[in-house]
């Protein structure tokens, strides 16, 4: 059984919590993930989610200075996804795919409940 020990410095590289570099990259790769990972329906189901999540930071980010950076790093994740391959779509994982919008349905569920 290993015993090595590994602590995470939470932007360690950045150097804060909130910057523009962060901001830029995150959202991002938010946008490069969703593409990437979710076949075409997920995305269909998930974007009444989606849309007012992504109003919420860019409300968020502007308050804090950054909304231009943020907005820039959504243009870009848009901009790498199409040069980049999704993952296909098979009919053998609709189980999975099922289970994991559930999962994600539930999870913002329980968030307004807590």
């Amino acid at each position: 059984m290993p015993a090595a020990l590994v602590y995470h410095v939470g932007s360690g590289t950045s150097g804060s919590r909130y910057n523009q570099f962060k901001t830029r990259y995150s959202s991002r790769n938010n946008i490069y993930l969703i593409y990437k990972n979710m076949p075409v329906l997920q995305i269909i189901l998930n974007l009444p989610f989606l849309v007012p999540g992504f109003g919420m930071k860019i409300l968020f980010f502007s308050q804090k200075g950054m909304g231009r950076e943020y907005v820039a790093g959504i243009k870009n994740g848009f901009q790498i996804s199409h040069r980049n391959k999704k993952v296909k779509f098979h009919m053998r994982n609709l189980g999975r795919y099922a289970r994991i919008q559930l999962e994600l349905w539930w999870n913002i569920i329980y968030r307004f409940m807590v």
